[in-house]
């Protein structure tokens, strides 16, 4: 899954006589791991298995926030305990994503001795990308067509100034001035 796809460039005015699919693609994927590197995020839901550090307490912090919980697992030292999902609660803050134990339960101390799986990425409350993050990556890839059709080197992309912009819920800084 990337942040746009190839029918929303093509809306831009970009025909398939100039623009082939295979260029409009490797722009939309170069865009996509520019946001991901820049931002540190995914703006995309992918299904991943992640590792944490267990706290001993009722919270544990995620680095990306998790759209939907597909298991979670204890260590036990050698061997792995799936736990009941129904005695968790999943907080998708974009700013503070967490799972949350129900009752008197606690995550177990020790390095990477919780497992998550599940649905991972900063998403809207439909499991989309954020309107602005479409916006600028519908930006950023005609920006980026243009440097392969004409050649020029891609300056272009380092002096673009991407903006910030707030949505209901988020605040999104897709980076500063490069220079």
């Amino acid at each position: 899954m990337q942040i746009i796809t190839i029918s929303d460039v093509r809306a831009q005015g970009f025909d398939e006589v100039n623009y082939p699919d295979v260029m409009v693609e490797e722009a939309i994927t170069v865009t996509d791991a520019y946001f991901e590197q820049i931002c540190d995020h995914w703006f995309v839901l992918r299904d991943d298995s992640r590792f944490y550090n267990g706290n001993s307490s009722a919270v544990l912090p995620l680095d990306i926030p998790l759209f939907s919980l597909s298991k979670l697992y204890f260590s036990l030292g050698d061997s792995w305990q799936e736990q009941d999902k129904e005695g968790f609660v999943l907080h998708r803050e974009m700013k503070y994503p967490r799972i949350e134990a129900r009752g008197c339960r606690r995550f177990p101390p020790g390095r990477l001795s919780v497992k998550v799986e599940g649905q991972f990425g900063c998403v809207d409350i439909s499991g989309q990308t954020p309107a602005p993050i479409r916006r600028a990556a519908l930006e950023l890839v005609p920006i980026y067509l243009g440097t392969l059709i004409t050649h020029e080197p891609q300056e272009r992309l380092k002096r673009l100034m991407l903006y910030e912009e707030e949505t209901e819920d988020h605040r999104y800084k897709i980076a500063e001035a490069m220079t």
